[in-house]
C-alpha cells in the first residue's frame, strides 16, 4: 500500500512538473505570434509579389496564402513548445525556469525583429559574415553606423512584446513558486480549444493549395542563418576545371584575351598613380547638376581622361569593391577565404606587380584602423601600409563638429588628405614612384540634409551632389600639389566611387532585394595626360575589374596581369563581354549584363528577372522552367565556382 502511495505521489509530481512547466509556454506563445507577424510582413512586402511573379499568376487566394505558414506553425507552435516543455520538465526550480525562458524568448524576439528590419532595409536576412561586418563597422565608426542603428531601433512593438513576455514569465514563476494550482475548468476552457485550433490550422496549411517555393520556409529557422558563416560551399569536384581557369572564364563571359595591347599601351610609362575613391557615389549624382559650374577640377581632368559612361561596381560592399578594383577579381566570397586559400602567399593584383617595378603603395582610409574588414582587404590587396586619422599626431586632428556628425567625418578626411599630400610631395622629391589610394568617408550615406551650412536639401541625389562638390575641392588640392611639383603630366588619376545607394536607410526609393542603377552605376574618370589629348568616352559597360588592367596597360607593363579578369577600358571587345554584379553578400541577389540585357537572380526567394535596364518590375519576371531562367542561374553559379577555382589554381601554381 505504501509503495502504491509513493508511486501515486511520483505520478502526481510528474504531472505537476508538466503542468507547471506548461504555464511558462504562455510567454513563448507571445513570441510565436510575433514570428507569425514577421512572416506576414515579409510575405506581404516581398514573398507574395515575388511568388506571383515566379508562378506567373496575378493573385493568391486565402488558402494558398495559408500554405505559406505551414512550416512556421509546425516549428513555432509544435516543435519549439515540445522542446521547451522537455527542458522545463528537467529544470524544476522556478527561478531557473524563469531565467531560462526569459533569455530564450528575448533572444528569439530580438533576433527575429533584427532580421525583419534587415529584410526591409536591404532585402535579405543577415548571415554571420554580414552581421559581423555590421557590428565591427558600428564599433569602429559609430558616426556612420549610428545612422543605420537609428532606423533599426524603432522598436516600440518589440518593447511591448518583451514586456508582455516578461509579465507572463513572472506570473508562471509566481504560480510555480507558491504551488498555486490553476482551476481545471480554466485549463479546459483555454488550453484544449487553443491546441485544437493550432492542430486544425496546422493540418490544413499542409494541404497542397499552392506550389512550394522558397517563401514557404520558416522565418524562425531562417533567422538562425545569422550563425551561418556565409562562406562559399566546398568546391564541386565533379565540375572542377582541370584546364587553365582563365580560358574557362573567357569562354563563359566572352571577355577579351590579353593579345592586343591597344593604342594607349605604355603611353604613361613611369607615371605615378592616385586612386580617389569616393564613398557612396551613384552616377546619378553626377547628372544632378552642371559639372562646368560646380565641379571645375573634375571637368579639368575630364578633358584628357577616359570617361566611363556605363561604369559599374562589382559589389555594394566597400571592402569588396576596393578589392575588385585593385586585384581585378570578382568578390564572390569573403576576403578571409581568399587569404586562407593563399596561406601567406602573394594574391595576384595590381600592387604586387607595381612593387616589383619599384613602386611604393599606401591606402589612406578614414575608417578606423580597428575595422577588421578593411584591414584584411588592404592585406589581400598588398598595400605596403595603410594610414588612418587616429594614427596621425593629435595636434593635426582638430574636429569641427561633435562625434556622430558628418562634420566629424569631414575633419577626419581632411586630416587624412593632408597626410597623403605630404607623403606624395616627399615621394616626388625623392623621385620615388608610388600608388596612393584615397578612401574618404564624408559622403558615406545616409547623407545629411544640411551640408556646409546651406539650406536643407530635401532630395537624396541633390545631397549626394553636394558631397561630390565638396570632394571636388579636395581633388583641386591634389592637382595643385602635383602642379607645384611639376608632376601632374606624369600622374594617372583614377576618380570613381566604391558603390552607390544600397538600402532603404540611404535612399527611401530603394527597393530591397534588387539590383539597381543607383547601387551599381558609378562615375569613372581615368586621367591619362600623355595618352590623351582630349576626352575619350567609353560608351559600353565597364566594371571595377577593368581599373587595374587599364593602369598596367598605360604603364606599359605586359605579361604580369595574366590572372586579371578585367581588360583595358579602351578595348571595344568589352562591349560583347558578360559583366557580373555580385550582390549576394549584402542584397541577396546576383546578376549580369550581356548583349544589352540585364539578368537578376534572387538568392533569397528564388526567381529570375530579365530587363533592358538595371531596373526590374513585375514584367521582368521569367518562368522558372524557361531557358532564360536556367541560363541566368547557371551563369551565376558558374562564375562563383570559377572564381573559387581560379583562387585555388593560382595558389597551387605558386607552391609548385
Amino acid at each position: 500500500m505504501r509503495s502504491g502511495e509513493v508511486g501515486q505521489r511520483e505520478e502526481q509530481a510528474r504531472e505537476g512538473a508538466v503542468a507547471s512547466g506548461a504555464r511558462y509556454l504562455v510567454a513563448w506563445f507571445f513570441i510565436a505570434v510575433f514570428v507569425l507577424y514577421a512572416k506576414q510582413q515579409i510575405l506581404a512586402r516581398f514573398g507574395y509579389p515575388h511568388t506571383m511573379k515566379v508562378l506567373g499568376v496575378k493573385t493568391l487566394g486565402a488558402w494558398e496564402k495559408l500554405s505559406f505558414f505551414r512550416e512556421e506553425i509546425l516549428v513555432s507552435f509544435v516543435l519549439v513548445p515540445a522542446l521547451l516543455l522537455a527542458i522545463l520538465f528537467i529544470v524544476r526550480k522556478p527561478v531557473l525556469r524563469a531565467l531560462f525562458m526569459a533569455l530564450f524568448c528575448f533572444f528569439v524576439a530580438i533576433l527575429v525583429f533584427s532580421q525583419l528590419q534587415a529584410h526591409f532595409v536591404i532585402g535579405r536576412m543577415m548571415d554571420f559574415a554580414l552581421a559581423r561586418e555590421a557590428v565591427q563597422f558600428y564599433l569602429a565608426d559609430p558616426d556612420v553606423g549610428g545612422q543605420y542603428a537609428d532606423m533599426l531601433l524603432k522598436a516600440g512593438k518589440l518593447a511591448l512584446l518583451l514586456l508582455a513576455t516578461l509579465l507572463s514569465i513572472a506570473w508562471a514563476a509566481w504560480v510555480d513558486g507558491t504551488r498555486h494550482r490553476v482551476h481545471g475548468g480554466l485549463k479546459k476552457l483555454l488550453l484544449w480549444p487553443a491546441a485544437l485550433l493550432i492542430l486544425v490550422v496546422g493540418v490544413v496549411s499542409w494541404l497542397p493549395f499552392a506550389e512550394t517555393t522558397r517563401c514557404h520556409g520558416s522565418v524562425l529557422l531562417g533567422s538562425l542563418q545569422i550563425f551561418n558563416s556565409g562562406e562559399r560551399g566546398a568546391d564541386d569536384e565533379g565540375r572542377a576545371l582541370a584546364r587553365d581557369p582563365m580560358l574557362a572564364y573567357r569562354e563563359l563571359t566572352h571577355a577579351p584575351g590579353p593579345e592586343i595591347p591597344g593604342p594607349y599601351f605604355g603611353r604613361e610609362r613611369g607615371a605615378d598613380v592616385v586612386l580617389f575613391v569616393i564613398e557612396t557615389m551613384p552616377f546619378a549624382c553626377l547628372e544632378a547638376g552642371d559639372p562646368d559650374l560646380d565641379l571645375p577640377n573634375f571637368q579639368r581632368l575630364r578633358k584628357r581622361a577616359f570617361f566611363g559612361e556605363k561604369h559599374h561596381t562589382t559589389s555594394p560592399s566597400s571592402s569588396r569593391a576596393v578589392f575588385a578594383m585593385h586585384n581585378s577579381w570578382y568578390p564572390t566570397g569573403d576576403v578571409r577565404q581568399v587569404l586562407e586559400t593563399f596561406d601567406g602567399g602573394e594574391i595576384p593584383g595590381l600592387l604586387p606587380i607595381l612593387h616589383r617595378a619599384g613602386y611604393v603603395s599606401t591606402a589612406y582610409s578614414s575608417t578606423p584602423a580597428s575595422y577588421e574588414e578593411d584591414r584584411l582587404t588592404y592585406r589581400a590587396v598588398s598595400f605596403d601600409g595603410s594610414v588612418h586619422p587616429e594614427q596621425i599626431s593629435s595636434e593635426n586632428t582638430v574636429v569641427d563638429g561633435a562625434p556622430g556628425t558628418w562634420k566629424a567625418r569631414l575633419a577626419r578626411d581632411e586630416v587624412l588628405l593632408n597626410r597623403m599630400l605630404g607623403d606624395m610631395g616627399e615621394w616626388i622629391d625623392k623621385d620615388q614612384r608610388y600608388l596612393a589610394t584615397f578612401l574618404p568617408q564624408v559622403s558615406h550615406a545616409p547623407w545629411p540634409e544640411l551640408i556646409n551650412g546651406s539650406q536643407p536639401i530635401p532630395e537624396v541625389l541633390d545631397r549626394g551632389r553636394a558631397m561630390l562638390v565638396l570632394q571636388d575641392a579636395w581633388l583641386g588640392r591634389l592637382l595643385d600639389l602635383l602642379e607645384r611639383h611639376g608632376s601632374l603630366e606624369r600622374t594617372i588619376i583614377v576618380f570613381t566611387g566604391d558603390h552607390g545607394l544600397r538600402n532603404a536607410a540611404e535612399d527611401p526609393s530603394f527597393i530591397p532585394g534588387q539590383l539597381a542603377e543607383r547601387t551599381f552605376h558609378l562615375p569613372l574618370l581615368i586621367y591619362a595626360p600623355r595618352a590623351l589629348e582630349q576626352e575619350k568616352r567609353i560608351p559600353y559597360l565597364s566594371s571595377h575589374l577593368d581599373i587595374a588592367p587599364t593602369i598596367l596597360a598605360l604603364l606599359g607593363i605586359e605579361g604580369e596581369g595574366q590572372y586579371m579578369l578585367g581588360s583595358p577600358i579602351w578595348d571595344p571587345r568589352m562591349a560583347l563581354r558578360r559583366t557580373y554584379f555580385i550582390g549576394r553578400h549584402y542584397l541577396g541577389v546576383d546578376g549580369f549584363h550581356e548583349n544589352g540585357r540585364y539578368c537578376m537572380l534572387n538568392l533569397v526567394f528564388g526567381g529570375v528577372q530579365v530587363a533592358d535596364a538595371l531596373a526590374f518590375d513585375d514584367s521582368s519576371a521569367v518562368p522558372e522552367d524557361s531557358d532564360e531562367a536556367r541560363r541566368c542561374e547557371q551563369g551565376i553559379e558558374d562564375l562563383v565556382l570559377l572564381q573559387h577555382r581560379l583562387e585555388k589554381y593560382v595558389a597551387r601554381q605558386q607552391k609548385q
